[in-house]
């Protein structure tokens, strides 16, 4: 999904649905709109429910009270078909909803929403139930003060929580937070903050590490070296959510896997990798980020990660070199997702430049040079985002 900016009010909203050929080529549907010119949406994200095979959608409004909202719809083939929009927060006298992140709970069969409340000052969540394309969800919960920026929600699938990971402003500190999801209960951990003087001008990005049993986070830190607009590192950390629920999930290793020249970028986008899994290693956790020190090339560094012990976290992990998949300038947004199918396994990635987004599938053993030509365009617009 993408905006298509056309200024104010009749920015629209809209997606195109595709599938991943087992020679890394793209089969696309039509461009459709989620929704219309007149509500300008902002701050969208997507999930997908297995259950009911339904794409989930959440969105800020954009006008009026810029409260949040949210669509479903079934999934045929390259074509969705919407449901009706559900407002899920309305009480934004000023400031409106932002910093939405959504996640899926295969034991709650429930979206999660966490996003926050700017008017408000508080980070909020939202459980919500998809049947086919009708989203029925409960009031909102208050789970964290202040308000949250950069917030990226996880679930484990060993033991059905969710780990929240976000940028504190008023500590500047990065935290991470276990929840879990009982019907419409929410049930919380507490909050542990590490790392100091982050960046908030930065974005997180984190992803559960399947059969490691680790959540795993990567952010931009603060200026290191006490040089303006240097010295900034790209950061990993790995959290555990089974050491005992209600408190005890925590940090386990620190990483620093890639240092900035100059500005460190704020496009930052993760993907978990099962194909190279290989002896004790589970996978490859991938790292995306634009370098600001290198004309905003589009570069990509892997972390194998193996399987933990409960508690003690990875016991080894071993970085790649970096690698860079977009030899241009002014590469935006990069963002990935791991596709995982029964013959062919391939890394998505997607990039905004010069107002095209662009698509690319690859897998993680090719060693060629990636350029403007091995990607396909998938929208245009004023100003895609």
């Amino acid at each position: 999904s993408y905006n298509t900016q056309q200024g104010g009010q009749n920015d629209t909203l809209k997606y195109r649905v595709g599938t991943v050929n087992y020679d890394n080529s793209f089969t696309w549907g039509s461009e459709n709109t989620i929704v219309s010119p007149g509500q300008a949406p902002a701050f969208a994200e997507l999930c997908y429910d297995p259950d009911q095979n339904s794409i989930f959608c959440v969105y800020q409004k954009g006008n009026g009270n810029y409260g949040l909202a949210c669509k479903a719809g079934t999934l045929s083939g390259t074509t969705i078909t919407r449901g009706n929009e559900l407002d899920l927060d309305t009480t934004t006298a000023s400031g409106g909803c932002s910093d939405c992140t959504v996640a899926y709970s295969d034991s709650a069969r429930q979206m999660l929403v966490v996003y926050s409340n700017n008017s408000q000052n508080n980070t909020r969540a939202i459980p919500v139930t998809i049947s086919g394309n009708v989203c029925t969800a409960q009031n909102f919960y208050p789970i964290l003060s202040p308000a949250t920026q950069h917030p990226v929600l996880t679930f484990d699938k060993y033991y059905k929580r969710f780990v929240l990971a976000g940028f504190n402003d008023s500590s500047a500190q990065v935290f991470s937070k276990g929840i879990s999801l009982q019907g419409y209960t929410i049930q919380l951990g507490s909050t542990n903050g590490y790392s100091q003087g982050v960046k908030s001008t930065g974005q997180l990005s984190g992803k559960f590490c399947e059969g490691t049993g680790s959540h795993c986070f990567t952010y931009v830190s603060s200026d290191l070296d006490g040089t303006s607009g240097q010295g900034e590192t790209l950061t990993v950390k790995f959290v555990d959510s089974g050491g005992g629920f209600g408190g005890s999930e925590s940090l386990e290793t620190i990483q620093s896997v890639a240092t900035f020249h100059s500005a460190a970028t704020a496009y930052l986008s993760t993907a978990w990798d099962t194909s190279v899994s290989s002896g004790t290693y589970k996978g490859m956790f991938q790292m995306f980020y634009t370098d600001d020190a290198d004309s905003d090339k589009l570069k990509v560094m892997g972390c194998e990660v193996n399987e933990n012990s409960v508690g003690n976290g990875p016991t080894t992990t071993n970085f790649t070199n970096e690698f860079t998949l977009y030899d241009t300038h002014l590469v935006q947004h990069p963002g990935a997702a791991c596709h995982i199918d029964p013959l062919g396994k391939s890394v998505v990635v997607f990039i905004v430049s010069s107002q095209v987004l662009y698509a690319l599938a690859y897998q993680s053993s090719d060693t060629h040079t990636l350029t403007r030509d091995n990607y396909i365009g998938v929208a245009k617009g004023n100003s895609v985002n």
